[in-house]
């Protein structure tokens, strides 16, 4: 079934990575004052995104690449008409990847610039599963349109 609604994959594409690193790494620093009981300074929640695109919280530089890249080559292979799949499948495998060379390094337990030690994996998940429940509430119509082009 065609549906004569188009969309511009591109910035839909776009879109989907902008609400992810916003959506993420807010829940991330949240998660973080929750855990430190640091209400104090928790407007600086907003800004979390800004030390997720650095990849300060992957302990990579610019981390936030690499899903991006491995989303394109799903779309454009794999799951042509299935974006959210795509989608999906790319924060699982990028993220737990990281944590798993997190673990191997030793460094699954510290964020950079913070004293605080935790199990990173507490954080991500969450973090994850929030991000991918809202994306599909926010976009479904749109990867819908694209499962039916």
């Amino acid at each position: 079934m065609k549906s004569n609604r188009s969309i511009n994959k591109i910035k839909f594409f776009s879109l989907i990575w902008v609400l992810h690193i916003f959506v993420y790494y807010t829940i991330y620093v949240i998660l973080l004052r929750i855990i430190e009981n640091n209400y104090q300074e928790f407007y600086t929640v907003l800004g979390g995104f800004i030390g997720g695109i650095m990849g300060w919280f992957e302990q990579i530089p610019f981390f936030i690449i690499i899903p991006i890249i491995i989303m394109a080559i799903l779309v454009n292979t794999i799951f042509v008409k299935k974006w959210y799949t795509a989608y999906i499948a790319t924060v699982i495998i990028a993220y737990l990847l990281d944590y798993l060379w997190l673990l191997l390094e030793g460094k699954n337990n510290r964020i950079l610039f913070s004293t605080m030690d935790i199990n990173l994996i507490y954080i991500i998940v969450p973090s994850l599963l929030i991000t991918i429940l809202i994306n599909w509430l926010i976009f479904k119509k749109k990867y819908k349109i694209i499962e039916h082009n």
